[in-house]
């Protein structure tokens, strides 16, 4: 048995279908299968399309979303990913 694992926000539930087409994609290209996946794209757009629109109507949700993926991001910085962030930081590139 094998299990595909995409994760995705917290605040987006349900069905994703750009995970599903993600990890399609990286399954596809692992056994070298020659798939049309454009059906799975048209869908992933869409989903992107309508999840702007919704997040873009309302502001708090927009400001609560950005600071959901900043903590998300300082906390995989932080703590799982340390000596990644000390290379970084070595060869001149800013983390923050």
């Amino acid at each position: 048995m094998v299990s595909f694992v995409a994760t995705i926000p917290a605040y987006v539930q349900g069905g994703n279908p750009k995970c599903i087409e993600a990890v399609t994609r990286r399954l596809v290209g692992m056994l070298e299968l020659q798939i049309k996946l454009d059906d799975l794209r048209t869908a992933s757009d869409e989903f992107e399309r309508k999840l702007s629109e919704i997040v873009q109507e309302q502001p708090e949700l927009e400001s609560n979303i950005q600071k959901l993926e900043e903590d998300y991001d300082n906390e995989i910085f932080n703590s799982e990913m340390g000596d990644l962030k000390k290379w970084l930081e070595q060869k001149g590139i800013r983390v923050d």
